[in-house]
């Protein structure tokens, strides 16, 4: 029942909030966790819909504990991730009139559910991410997951492409083609990318930049890899730009031996302008003007004798 998963879940985080004093025990206690990261944030998600306030708070400070384990963040993520949309489609819960739990394994998106209802879905599960990365005011933690979500996203867009080309009726002769991904696998590879779109979109949206760029050089020197890849698809190029401008525009400021950062990033804006998809042409557009202006709010113009 709720009301058991609550309980269970206050005890773990009084637990670990015990050890703080114990780093190495407390670290201990933490990793052990990550396997079930997925779970968890599954109950933050389903505490904050069904107003269950302490198993929000409880799976929250959870998740946060784990979240601030630096070495632990990209372990965390992929977790919750997978368990976001995995194998067998794992999503969302319920909670019964009478209290108790339903699955947590709600309909795969290639079963059920019109395209809309998926995006909001996935918008509402990045929402609930971005406010727990918000409530834990730790820049360095939201500066650290900004970036491993980048690189997953890098990954997984990478193995949606290959599960795609191994999908494919008589492909190149590889070894590897006997271990083919079944459509259900691809849906969910896809599905993740959405989710991991989302997260990125509304950490845009909803934190400053200030928070997001910890690392100048990481992040932007990762939007340029993804940006220059061969392979890259559409939904790819416009999520990158569209980073890019929301960075460069809300009040991000390099110094002057950080402008190269963002003239690497200029051929792959000049060949987005010449994209077919209009919008994605008119987004390119967009963020030439912003790169190419004299007086860019991204340049510090702090003179050098006030820093």
């Amino acid at each position: 029942s709720v009301a058991a998963v609550e309980a269970a879940a206050e005890r773990l985080s009084s637990l670990v909030a015990s050890a703080h004093s114990q780093r190495a025990a407390r670290r201990l206690l933490v990793a052990s966790l990550v396997p079930v990261g997925h779970l968890l944030f599954q109950l933050h998600c389903l505490g904050s819909r069904a107003s269950k306030s302490s198993l929000k708070k409880s799976t929250g400070n959870l998740l946060t504990s784990m979240l601030l384990e630096s070495e632990l963040v990209g372990d965390v993520l992929k977790n919750v991730l997978v368990g976001v949309y995995g194998g067998d489609g794992a999503s969302g819960g319920a909670v019964r009139p009478d209290g108790t739990i339903e699955s947590l394994h709600a309909a795969s998106p290639h079963t059920g559910g019109e395209e809309e209802e998926e995006a909001a879905r996935h918008h509402a599960m990045a929402q609930h991410f971005v406010r727990l990365l918000q409530h834990s005011s730790d820049h360095a933690l939201i500066g650290n997951v900004f970036v491993h979500l980048l690189s997953l996203f890098h990954t997984n867009a990478a193995e949606v492409r290959a599960a795609v080309r191994r999908r494919r009726p008589d492909p190149p002769p590889r070894a590897h083609h006997s271990l083919e991904f079944a459509e259900d696998e691809v849906l969910a590879l896809r599905a993740r990318m959405v989710f991991l779109t989302a997260v990125l979109g509304v950490m845009c949206d909803e934190l400053q930049p200030a928070a997001l760029l910890q690392n100048n050089t990481q992040v932007l020197s990762l939007l340029r890899i993804i940006l220059d890849e061969e392979e890259r698809d559409e939904e790819t190029t416009t999520l990158c730009l569209g980073l890019l401008s929301a960075l460069l525009s809300a009040g991000l400021q390099l110094a002057p031996e950080e402008e190269f950062l963002v003239r690497d990033l200029e051929p792959a804006v000049d060949r987005a302008m010449l994209h077919p998809n209009h919008q994605l042409r008119e987004v390119a557009s967009q963020l030439k003007i912003l790169i190419e202006s004299s007086d860019a709010i991204w340049r510090d113009k702090t003179p050098p004798a006030e820093k």
